[in-house]
Order: C-alpha cells, then structure tokens, then sequence
C-alpha cells in the first residue's frame, strides 16, 4: 500500500489522516496460507517528524484461517494498533512511502501460533477422523498404555 506524502514532505510536524480499505494478497506462514478475504480497514495518521515518516494508527482485518483442532475454516477478527517508522530515503518515487511490508509484520505478529474457531472444538477422532463438533463417531476413544493396562483396574473396589 502506497500512500501520496508529497503534501507534508516539506512542512516538519505536519500530519496526513488517512481512512482506507485496502485488498492485500493471501500469505504464508509456517507452511499455512493465511487468506485475507475483505479489504484491510487502516485509519493511519503520518506524521513529518523531520527525519522520518511516524505512522500510527489502527488496523481492523478479517482472515480466514484453519482451525488447528478440527481443521474447519473460520474466520479471524483482529483489531491491531499500528505502528510503523519510515525514513525519508525509504520513500518510493520521491513522493510516496509504502506500508505493504509493515502491515503484513503486523498480521504476522497478531496471528496465533494454534488458530481454534472456538474454545469448545472438540476436534478430530484420532481413530476415524470424524468432526466430533458435528456428531459422535461411536469409535472408542480410550487409548491405554499397554505398559500400565494392570493400573486401570487399580482404585475398583470388589
């Protein structure tokens, strides 16, 4: 995302509001693929410090991400505060800094390490591989430990 700073390149302390939706590309990581299916929502404000462009802001993204229990997908929403500092040899065509690479840090950063679509997913039977939020399998789920079969039976009272 490139944003025109022409209007405050040359008035130190001067400020840009920008309110915008931006469509940016789906993205990798850590072998997943990360879908950003609306357009980010950025209310940014760019401030001429001098020596630097200061971008602080806000940042409202839905992805679509996988569920690492059930391996459904479900749509993420995050709220992120932006921040972001750009010197003046950064700038692209003389005119214009480019945000792409500091908005995709700030999706990187915010997205979990395990993505669950809800706290109550039950996930995958390890036996059949039924989606056990949408229905039992009926399989039988208790795995023992051969080694400690004789302890199952430890705390029975006759």
């Amino acid at each position: 995302m490139k944003i025109d700073v022409y209007s405050i390149k040359f008035d130190v302390g001067s400020v840009l509001e920008i309110d915008e939706r931006v469509k940016m590309d789906d993205f990798t990581m850590a072998s997943r693929t990360i879908e950003l299916p609306e357009p980010i929502h950025l209310v940014l404000q760019v401030a001429n410090s001098g020596e630097e462009f200061l971008v602080t802001g806000k940042m409202t993204v839905n992805t679509a991400l996988v569920c690492s229990r059930c391996l459904e997908k479900f749509t993420y929403s995050m709220d992120i505060d932006f921040f972001a500092e750009l010197s003046h040899d950064e700038m692209v065509n003389d005119n214009q800094i480019d945000l792409s690479d500091s908005i995709y840090e700030h999706l990187l950063l915010e997205i979990p390490i395990k993505t669950i679509c809800n706290e109550q997913c039950k996930g995958l039977c390890p036996q059949c591989g039924q989606n056990l939020n949408l229905g039992e399998c009926g399989c039988d789920r208790e795995v023992i430990d051969p080694r400690l079969v004789k302890l199952k039976d430890f705390f029975k009272k006759d």
